[in-house]
């Protein structure tokens, strides 16, 4: 089942907070929802398969500060259970995303993803979301981020099924 949480419906926090930790992703559930961020998540029984979060406002991908505008969500933070990677749920999550969000007014949706991250680029394009740009940083000492490309466009991008 598709769960949709919001700080409206604390009753799957303890559910979220646990796949997260396993998935070695930090303890900010009650964190992101307080700020407004809302996750989806595939639940099988009491057991989370994959989850993804999206923001609505104070978004930034690298350097790059994504300007805030009316209908538009930022999908980031998604994971697949390893059991349960290679059917389809990663891009499943994201048409789910979509929908609910389009049908909520949300029409531009932009998720930022790895370039070396193959498994979720494709689950990305196959959930029908198209390359619109690069970002490159360069960072030093682990704390120093410049923009490798000053002029790069945004990462991912793609409008809310409806």
């Amino acid at each position: 089942a598709l769960v949709h949480l919001t700080a409206a419906a604390p009753e799957a926090q303890a559910l979220i907070a646990a796949a997260m930790a396993r998935a070695d992703e930090p303890p900010e559930v009650a964190a992101r929802l307080a700020r407004g961020d809302a996750c989806f998540a595939w639940v099988d029984g009491a057991e989370v398969q994959s989850f993804g979060w999206v923001c609505f406002r104070d978004r930034a991908v690298g350097l790059y500060q994504y300007p805030d505008r009316p209908g538009q969500a930022f999908l980031y933070n998604f994971h697949t259970a390893p059991a349960q990677r290679g059917r389809g749920l990663y891009p499943a999550l994201l048409l789910a995303m979509r929908h609910a969000l389009g049908r909520a007014g949300y029409d531009r949706l932009a998720i930022d993803v790895r370039a070396d991250n193959a498994a979720s680029l494709r689950g990305i394009v196959k959930a029908g979301f198209a390359p619109v740009g690069h970002v490159a940083c360069a960072t030093w000492l682990g704390r120093f981020r410049r923009p490798a490309d000053p002029g790069a466009p945004p990462p991912l991008s793609a409008g809310a099924a409806r």
